[in-house]
């Protein structure tokens, strides 16, 4: 049974006006189940710690403990990968508890289309946050982050994503804002079937 799971580690930071300003940073893991070949359902944790930036910035720098649950479809066209996440999010901030559902669509381009073990890829992202629960008292619609980047596959295991974030929040006065990110991810993915499929 084991052999459906694998476990991943990631840490990620972002800044604001590309590197001036500290954005976030964030350290997480999860668990994996792949129930078919295209399709694994997650769950994990991740500590954010959450920087004064932007327009209307944060009084203060806060900590945030996030859990999370994801349903994960993956197919190909060619060699291009889609993925398509749905992630329900808990979020703990000081003594708040609030809800949020993700819904975030990925390609996956490799930069040598006849290579079978391509190390660089371009990542084209688009993230749509959708508020839900009682927090909730004016726009359900909470975010949208769309990213261009560079994705390097260092080992098998490990990947580093590198590129540019475009994230645009509506908070609860109503007021928009539009911030221009620098984003940085390391992953690092345990996959227990191919260790059981190595023996």
């Amino acid at each position: 049974m084991h052999d459906q799971f694998s476990v991943n580690a990631m840490y990620a930071w972002s800044r604001n006006d590309f590197v001036k300003n500290w954005q976030q940073s964030l350290a997480g893991f999860g668990l994996n189940y792949y129930h078919k070949r295209n399709v694994e359902f997650g769950a994990g944790y991740e500590w954010i710690e959450r920087f004064p930036y932007g327009e209307q910035p944060l009084p203060n720098q806060i900590s945030i403990h996030r859990f999370f649950q994801k349903i994960t479809v993956k197919n190909k066209i060619g060699n291009v990968g889609i993925t398509n996440v749905i992630r329900f999010n808990q979020e703990y901030i000081n003594a708040d508890f609030r809800y949020f559902i993700i819904n975030h669509i990925g390609l996956k381009i490799p930069i040598q289309l006849n290579s079978k073990n391509t190390k660089l890829s371009i990542r084209f992202t688009e993230g749509i946050i959708i508020n839900h629960g009682k927090w909730v008292t004016q726009s359900y619609f909470g975010q949208n982050r769309a990213y261009v980047g560079l994705n390097v596959l260092i080992r098998q295991s490990i990947g580093v994503d590198l590129g540019y974030l475009n994230h645009y929040i509506i908070k609860e006065n109503q007021l928009t804002e539009n911030n221009h990110t620098l984003f940085f991810k390391l992953t690092h993915n345990l996959d227990f079937r191919k260790k059981i499929s190595n023996h």
